[in-house]
């Protein structure tokens, strides 16, 4: 059964669970037809609350940070995502290049197994000298020369390990720039939408790929001020949210993460966000809600049950 409900501007189709069977009622005869989209009707306005649209906890919609080809598509729409999986990767043929050469330099400790030889050659040569000297052998231009020898040896190592720790830190900086022609998963989620196919060329300003998590929906409602400050509200404090799910209505329990210290002057509302828990994935993200920050009345309650009982 279909009920158009012009709470809001908006439409909101509307069927009925049994509580008992747990089925959803089939379509009555055409007289009584109108009067239960009429009951129907009057109990989503009995409901109240303010009109809001349900959204992803999280959404990340991303895109390259300098123009590149696409080369790969590793996901597409409707796909879970790990934390850290490969979306789409960029041409990053140079990119790659650099990084295994330079991570060659970075790994290879050969100039410092070179540079610590000579020191050591260098110290032995120079030792020898100062044993000469003490013997009254040898010139004092040699000594100074072993000296110097076995100085320079002492800087050419220190140079060779700073030059390495040099590679080392270049190795980070082509790891973040081959990074940059890939795209990866913010968090665990779920792909929303693919934008362009492989071949594609594209720039900075370009949004290739959307990643949602709808595991936790969040709204943003626009509720009278006067209300908020009534009723106190602050994050934690509970709310009831009304809206469509495959088969019928819920309603379904949500909490208070966000109240905004400003208020809209025009409107006289306050934006307060509300979450609710969609481990289902029963709720579509997109889909409007309507949020109450107190309880349903005890009469709107008894009026739902019995129609469910129907």
């Amino acid at each position: 059964m279909k009920l158009k409900s012009v709470m809001g501007g908006a439409c909101l189709a509307v069927a009925v669970v049994s509580g008992s069977a747990g089925r959803v009622m089939g379509e009555p005869p055409a007289p009584s037809a109108a009067r239960s989209e009429a009951e129907l009707d009057s109990l989503v306005r009995g409901f109240g609350g303010d009109k809001s649209v349900t959204r992803p906890g999280r959404e990340a919609i991303m895109g390259f940070s300098t123009p590149t080809t696409i080369k790969e598509i590793a996901v597409k729409g409707g796909q879970r995502v790990k934390k850290g999986d490969l979306l789409v990767r960029g041409d990053d043929g140079e990119q790659v290049a650099i990084w295994k050469y330079t991570k060659l330099q970075a790994e290879t400790d050969l100039p410092v197994q070179k540079a610590l030889k000579t020191k050591e050659l260098a110290e032995l040569e120079w030792t020898k000298h100062q044993e000469m000297q003490k013997s009254g052998a040898g010139s004092p231009q040699e000594y100074d020369r072993a000296r110097l020898t076995y100085e320079s040896a002492v800087i050419d190592l220190d140079t060779a390990k700073l030059q390495q720790e040099q590679q080392v830190s270049a190795l980070e900086r082509a790891d973040s720039l081959v990074e940059r022609f890939r795209l990866r998963a913010p968090f665990d989620g779920v792909v929303d939408i693919v934008l362009y196919d492989e071949g594609h060329n594209v720039n900075e300003q370009d949004k290739v790929v959307k990643v949602v998590d709808v595991g936790v929906l969040w709204m943003d409602v626009p509720v009278p001020t006067q209300q908020t400050v009534q009723l106190g509200s602050k994050v934690g404090d509970p709310a009831w949210v009304l809206t469509e799910v495959p088969g019928g209505v819920r309603i379904l329990s949500g909490k208070v993460i966000e109240v905004a210290p400003t208020g809209d002057s025009a409107s006289r509302t306050r934006r307060v966000r509300v979450e609710i828990s969609n481990a289902d994935g029963s709720v579509i993200a997109g889909e409007p809600a309507w949020v109450r920050l107190s309880e349903p009345t005890a009469e709107w309650k008894a009026r739902q049950q019995a129609m469910a009982g129907r």
